[in-house]
């Protein structure tokens, strides 16, 4: 009897289902899960323990059923619905050697579908322990169609940007959060959430499609270069059984994403490092359906927005390298009047496969056992603070890695007159083989700044051709003009 009054429950849900307006297919499938149902519950009263199992199994076929129903209508009306408003959440709570770090990202979404348009405004906040101040960024953005392209305006800290996007869905549906599922399920109960009776499924988002969604919501930038192709997560869908339409849905990593941060970190067992994340949870809330009348990007923003491609055209023509004709070169950033000249450092050739128009790259003339390069690159509107912050602690995670690793202090050095700050580290990589990585920086003129930077392999053997760094210095100083 208890399985038939799970069995009852199930055919009274499938019903509801039914009443509340599903398309005719829909309701086809609902109703041949609820006689299905049926007979399954009549004919637990005359047989074995057997048939219950039997029935069992035919219940979790009237759940799948009834759940692929559900999605179908789900998205039936989420494409008659004329706009939508969201609020989706992720945080990322990660200690590291008992050094707290939490990431959060909060979404607010707007979105129509005729005209096809979307406001999306975003805050994130960043915490760790070794942070004086907690940092917090706040930005918007608009999506909408001009002459049939879709176009994006984005503003950070009252600065617009504007840029012409490609979308594989539309607005609506890209936003969603709810269009990658597989093998759902059905509740056998119903659920509140914020006062509203809801059905709730069970599915499953796989790790193509998690990569994609991850990428979509601009998640991937908190997870750095991770593979999700092995990883499938959970999402649970919470709908209003009246009108069918989502009210809230979570994506639910669970620990998985611990180990996957752990192999993207490159952590082990042997490392000594301890390293925890506590369970991570999307969650998106449905706030409203057909209740946005119209969104318009405000003519300030459309008259103060200023073109990523033209300004990446004009970053990149402002920067120059030209080969002068007594066999020095000019590096220019467009704003250094008149650049900085700079002759080949003794001892290098010019790497033209690797230098571009916002660097200079020398090679060392190496042996076959070791292959050392320096490249230049300007630094314009920077502070000496702004340099030590960039580049003062770059190398302080090596000892982590290198037991050997051999850091020097930062520290500042006079050569032909020119302050030089410097800071640089040594290590044993693979047996007896050693490597040497460097950063220099120099002012030039005021608030103008001068970056060398440099790397020596070698292979089977110690450092040699950047072993005095002192000397190596005078010589890269001396190369400039």
């Amino acid at each position: 009897m208890k399985r038939k009054a799970i069995l009852l429950m199930a055919l009274a849900i499938l019903l509801l289902l039914a009443v509340a307006g599903c398309s005719n297919e829909t309701e086809n499938a609902v109703t041949e899960a609820a006689l299905e149902a049926e007979n399954t519950a009549e004919a637990l009263d005359e047989t074995s323990e057997e048939t219950e199992l039997t029935a069992e199994a035919e219940l979790t076929a009237d759940s799948l059923l009834a759940a692929d129903s559900l999605l179908a209508a789900m998205q039936e009306n989420m494409e008659n619905a004329s706009s939508m408003t969201m609020d989706m959440s992720f945080t990322m709570d990660m200690t590291i050697d008992g050094e707290r770090v939490v990431t959060a990202m909060d979404y607010a979404y707007q979105v129509t579908s005729d005209p096809e348009a979307a406001y999306v405004s975003a805050i994130v906040t960043y915490e760790a322990d070794f942070e004086e101040e907690s940092m917090a960024t706040t930005t918007e953005t608009y999506v909408v169609l001009e002459d049939g392209v879709y176009v994006t305006y984005s503003g950070v800290d009252g600065d617009w940007y504007k840029m012409e996007i490609e979308l594989d869905a539309d607005l609506m549906e890209s936003y969603t959060m709810l269009d990658m599922t597989t093998g759902c399920t059905l509740a056998g109960e119903t659920q509140k959430v914020n006062d509203t009776e809801c059905f709730v499924l069970t599915c499953q988002i796989q790790g193509d499609d998690l990569q994609t969604l991850m990428d979509e919501m601009g998640l991937s930038n908190l997870t750095g270069d991770m593979d999700y192709s092995a990883l499938t997560v959970e999402e649970t869908i919470w709908l209003d059984q009246e009108t069918l339409l989502p009210v809230q849905a979570t994506i639910d990593f669970g620990d998985s994403l611990t180990a996957m941060m752990e192999a993207s970190i490159g952590l082990t067992g042997e490392d000594g490092v301890e390293f925890s994340m506590e369970p991570c949870v999307i969650t998106a809330s449905y706030t409203g359906f057909n209740n946005v009348d119209e969104i318009t990007v405000p003519d300030e923003v459309i008259e103060s927005a200023a073109s990523y491609d033209e300004l990446y055209e004009s970053y990149s023509s402002d920067y120059e390298l030209t080969l002068n004709e007594n066999g020095t070169y000019l590096l220019e950033d467009g704003y250094t009047e008149g650049g900085v000249n700079l002759a080949t450092p003794a001892g290098h050739t010019i790497d033209e496969s690797s230098s571009d128009s916002t660097w200079i790259c020398f090679n060392a003339d190496p042996d076959n056992d070791e292959y050392a390069y320096v490249f230049y690159s300007l630094y314009t509107d920077f502070t000496a603070e702004d340099m030590e912050y960039i580049y003062g602690d770059s190398f302080e995670d090596y000892a982590d890695y290198y037991d050997d690793a051999v850091i020097t202090e930062l520290q500042t050095v006079t050569i032909d007159g020119q302050n030089v700050t410097y800071v640089a580290v040594i290590c044993s990589y693979d047996d007896d083989s050693q490597e040497m990585e460097f950063y220099a920086w120099t002012e030039i003129s005021e608030n103008v700044f001068l970056l060398i930077g440099g790397v020596d392999y070698a292979y089977g053997r110690e450092i040699q051709i950047y072993s005095d760094l002192p000397g190596l210095l005078k010589t890269l100083i001396d190369a400039i003009q």
